[in-house]
């Protein structure tokens, strides 16, 4: 019995967090496609492209270098408790699962592992 009720619980917290990605992906394309659809496609547009793509394929070290800070509370007061709220297994995500207890890295490969996963989001 408690074997699906995890089930279940763990099937409605997928399918919020894959709720919240539409959500993100709806919010933050929508301007990028009414530009291009009114701007049309031009040399801007593969500039555009190629651009992210090489952003998404710079080397980790370069990415840090244009980091903003590094400073905990620099990002904390740009609001990134708010929107924490809102991400994939978010304050919501765990409200909803009843999943209120934190998790302890115990090791270095967990660690590796969490860091890891920081940088997808």
């Amino acid at each position: 019995m408690k074997g699906k009720m995890e089930s279940s619980i763990r099937t409605k917290r997928e399918f919020v967090n894959q709720m919240i990605n539409f959500f993100w992906t709806i919010l933050c394309f929508t301007p990028v496609i009414w530009f291009w659809t009114k701007e049309g496609i031009n040399r801007y547009f593969y500039l555009f492209i190629l651009s992210a793509l090489l952003t998404g394929l710079m080397p980790k070290k370069i990415l840090d270098l244009l980091m903003l800070s590094s400073d905990r509370n620099f990002y904390e007061k740009l609001g990134v408790k708010r929107v924490r709220k809102f991400v994939q297994n978010g304050d919501v995500i765990r409200r909803i699962s009843g999943k209120q207890e934190h998790f302890v890295i115990s090791d270095a490969v967990q660690a590796r592992q969490y860091l890891k996963t920081i940088a997808m989001y």
